[in-house]
């Protein structure tokens, strides 16, 4: 099967752990799918909770990998 690789959307996430509120840019993953994010420091980012987000990659099918500080914490269904 095809696999497709998107850099234009730059995902973002946020997670809880803990008492803290965690939010910064993602890789999601699924299957076929590799989004990226944007390492510009000017770019914004788009929820991965937004309808187009969910559209290419839904919450069963994907992994997220959420890059904060010096970390890299992976998510299932986020």
């Amino acid at each position: 099967s095809a696999c497709q690789i998107i850099g234009h959307y730059h995902p973002k996430a946020s997670l809880r752990r803990g008492r803290q509120r965690i939010v910064g840019r993602c890789f999601v993953l699924t299957d076929s799918l590799l989004m990226m994010p944007s390492f510009g420091q000017y770019t914004g980012g788009l929820s991965i909770t937004d309808d187009v987000v969910l559209t290419l990659a839904a919450r069963p099918e994907r992994h997220v990998y959420l890059l904060f500080e010096d970390k890299v914490y992976k998510q299932k269904n986020l």
